[in-house]
């Protein structure tokens, strides 16, 4: 048997509502969900609830890992809504998430659908919910989702039984306002712009720190083949002056005695050459 479950903080008054599936849910690459508002009493006062296909909790989707699902959710509120695939490893912008989720902006809009595309990459027994206003959740958009491994498990049962427990409250808007009373209790929508506008901020900084690495590293190759450069003309120099002390000491072997007028000049223009040559080394 596989279970999920949800604690919720509450007012004291409350009422607790089980949902039970007792056939196995039927597997498929598609599923249509629909969010609308409707009359229930479950506390036996008549209030409203937020139901996905008329159904509280919503029905119970099924996959198989490695597949390729589609799922459309029509918005029928009055209201932008969205549905959060808990536990999944999905695309960012797939991921449901209203100011959150590239492309997904404030959810769907009232009397629009939209379309979650994504492949399996794991199994297990999840849930999905509602990331539009603390309410819609309490309401009652949210629902089983169950992701059938690959391979088949290695045991043996009859039925698959899904159970899935909620509070519930007929004044879910005490429930959010408590929530936020609490000093303690995170508050995750107005943090939430200030972390995006951080994000992007490190995002740019990172990126012109790429950009200097880039510039610094094209500096580092140019000095590098300047170095080069200077040390060739350096043993290019220095070869030269061998051979230029080469040609004088054949100049004395042809005329040991006297200092050849042929020899004298080299010398002059060797001497001369280096003095030129520390000039320009200064």
């Amino acid at each position: 048997m596989r279970g999920e479950f949800r604690d919720t903080l509450l007012p004291i008054t409350v009422a607790v509502w089980l949902a039970c599936s007792i056939a196995a849910p039927a597997y498929a690459g598609a599923y249509d969900l629909v969010l609308e508002r409707h009359a229930v009493n479950i506390t036996g006062r008549n209030t409203e609830a937020l139901l996905i296909n008329g159904q509280l909790p919503g029905p119970v989707v099924g996959f198989r890992e490695g597949e390729s699902v589609v799922i459309n959710v029509t918005n029928r509120l009055d209201e932008n809504a969205s549905i959060h695939w808990h536990g999944l490893i999905v695309p960012p912008e797939m991921d449901g998430v209203p100011g959150i989720s590239p492309g997904y902006g404030d959810g769907i809009p009232p009397g629009q659908t939209f379309t979650y595309r994504f492949k399996l990459k794991q199994s297990g027994t999840y849930w999905y919910h509602s990331h539009s206003s603390g309410e819609q959740e309490q309401l009652g958009i949210y629902g089983p989702m169950i992701v059938e491994p690959r391979d088949h498990e290695p045991f043996r049962y009859d039925r698959d039984y899904i159970i899935m427990l909620s509070d519930w409250s007929d004044d879910a808007k005490s429930v959010i306002k408590n929530l936020k009373a609490d000093k303690k209790a995170l508050s995750a929508s107005k943090d939430k712009t200030k972390i995006v506008a951080d994000l992007d901020k490190l995002n740019d900084a990172l990126e012109k720190l790429r950009d200097r690495k880039k510039k610094l590293q094209d500096c580092i190759s140019e000095m590098s083949k300047i170095k080069t450069d200077v040390k060739k003309y350096n043993d290019d120099q220095h070869e030269f002056m061998k051979a230029i002390k080469a040609v004088g000491q054949d100049a004395r072997k042809i005329s040991p005695d006297t200092k050849a007028k042929d020899f004298a000049t080299i010398a002059e223009d060797a001497e001369q050459l280096q003095a030129l040559n520390d000039l320009e080394s200064s």
